[in-house]
């Protein structure tokens, strides 16, 4: 089966242009062990670590590793997350969550690249695609989670929407490599918390103030004798919590919650919330939405007001800012 995409419709394009919040309630990835890391197809030799099984990318835990097998990593210029899609996904978003990027520098002028590539055999030789790539500098290698939400194998669609989805796609990659003119070997092997490759829920508003962007907390764990002294045990510090409010008329928008809601099984599995797409993609947040939606009306016949719980999950956005 090819895989074929189109561009993402306008009024969408204009909303996340314009900051609206997105949910990624659903990763095409599932939870599978059929993916590889490989020097570049399925049909290569598997050179995944068997103590990092690449079904730590996609088990919804962003604090679990896969890795390629050391040896072959640093001995070779480059290694691929060889991604088998079944059944064949329609996606618009890529995040990799949880990475040691910052430990794979080589020499000072070094390039870090990574790309994600489709193709419709896996072999990877027929309409093979480049729709997503970052590279980087060894000062400037990443700490923080990279998220596409520009997935593009062309130019912009005539009205300047610069992002596609895809649809059908059952064979994709991502290729880790670093490059100075020459490929050089890799300085470490990487590491993979999570892979999420998903359709996003575009949302048309910002949620209703008083609503604060930056609320964060720590777990804590209290021990209190009776003479009323108190020990505090730090379990993490940094979580995000959001607790929002959606106040709308329409039923395009009480359709886009409604189906970030069913996308991530209503409140089952973890949600990429990103508050500002466009502005700050790094500050997607991944953790668990309440397993209830509330949608009452709250202003005559149309008007709802729907209402947001969101906490986030390690690691947490807060570990890679500071």
């Amino acid at each position: 089966m090819a895989w074929s995409s189109s561009y993402l419709p306008l009024a969408d394009w204009r909303r996340y242009l314009a900051d609206k919040p997105t949910i990624l309630g659903a990763s095409a990835a599932g939870a599978t062990s059929s993916w590889r890391w490989t020097e570049g197809t399925i049909a290569d030799t598997d050179q995944t670590d068997a103590r990092y099984p690449t079904i730590r990318a996609s088990d919804f835990l962003a604090h679990t590793w896969t890795a390629p097998d050391a040896g072959y990593a640093t001995d070779n210029s480059g290694i691929a997350l060889v991604m088998v899609l079944d059944p064949a996904a329609t996606f618009d978003t890529i995040a990799i969550l949880g990475h040691n990027f910052t430990q794979m520098q080589n020499a000072d002028d070094t390039l870090l690249y990574v790309q994600l590539e489709i193709a419709d055999d896996y072999s990877f030789e027929t309409n093979v695609q480049q729709i997503f790539g970052k590279f980087w500098t060894p000062s400037t290698l990443p700490r923080e989670r990279i998220i596409g939400f520009e997935l593009n194998h062309g130019s912009a669609s005539g009205d300047g929407v610069n992002s596609r989805q895809y649809t059908g796609v059952a064979w994709a990659r991502l290729f880790i490599y670093t490059y100075i003119g020459t490929p050089l070997p890799l300085r470490a092997a990487p590491r993979i918390g999570e892979v999420l490759i998903g359709e996003r829920r575009q949302l048309a508003r910002k949620p209703d103030e008083p609503w604060d962007d930056n609320r964060s907390r720590a777990i804590v764990a209290d021990f209190r004798a009776e003479s009323g002294a108190m020990q505090r045990t730090i379990l993490s510090q940094g979580q995000r919590v959001d607790d929002a409010a959606f106040t709308f008329a329409t039923d395009d928008e009480a359709a886009a919650l409604r189906a970030a809601f069913k996308d991530c099984k209503r409140g089952g599995r973890p949600v990429l919330w990103t508050p500002a797409p466009y502005s700050a993609p790094k500050r997607s947040f991944y953790g668990f939405i309440e397993p209830d939606l509330d949608m009452p009306f709250s202003g005559g016949p149309t008007v709802r007001t729907a209402r947001f719980h969101f906490e986030e999950i390690i690691p947490y956005v807060a570990s890679e800012e500071e």
